[in-house]
């Protein structure tokens, strides 16, 4: 193309300036640098986020779920909303625990 001298295949360009942006901000992926040893306590704290990422990930999968069904027919479920109200407050209880556990 004349106007563009330099052709540059857009996934390169985004690849880049991706690689570029993470490496101003600090942020690397996780690299396992040595093996895990459950009495390590990078590894208990790298354990720790994981488990509340999937605490996360179950209460919104599993309570977007049974409020879309609960939406669609009322009266499945009566319950739901005790249910949701018990599961968030665990769910923040756990966040807490991990928060107070980094620091």
């Amino acid at each position: 193309h004349p106007f563009c001298p330099a052709r540059l295949d857009i996934r390169q360009a985004i690849s880049r300036s991706h690689r570029m942006q993470v490496l101003r901000l600090g942020l690397m992926p996780l690299v396992i640098t040595r093996p895990p040893d459950p009495e390590d306590p990078d590894y208990q704290q790298l354990e720790q986020l994981i488990n509340l990422a999937v605490h996360g990930a179950a209460f919104a999968a599993f309570n977007s779920g049974l409020w879309v069904w609960h939406g669609l027919k009322p009266g499945f479920f009566p319950q739901l909303p005790l249910l949701t109200g018990l599961w968030a407050v665990v769910f923040l209880v756990h966040v807490g625990w991990v928060v107070a556990r980094r620091s």
